[in-house]
């Protein structure tokens, strides 16, 4: 995991130091959140994706998503 100050360096440090606590918690689903670490699972394997798909540090990706976290 990377130690980085950015979003994904707070996320990451999280998902270290404290992967059960909640990262998103759905506003009409009170009862289901998504934590720490599955947060980093995803990220992780979206930038797998992203970087299998030939992108890499510092390049530019726009990202077109729902309102929702589940997105």
């Amino acid at each position: 995991m990377t130690d980085r100050l950015n979003l994904a360096g707070l996320i990451a440090g999280h998902a270290r130091n404290r992967p059960a606590h909640p990262a998103v918690i759905w506003r009409d689903r009170k009862d289901e959140a998504l934590d720490y670490r599955e947060a980093w699972r995803r990220i992780e394997a979206c930038a797998a994706r992203l970087a299998g798909a030939g992108i890499g540090i510092g390049d530019r990706v726009g990202l077109a998503l729902g309102d929702h976290p589940a997105h």
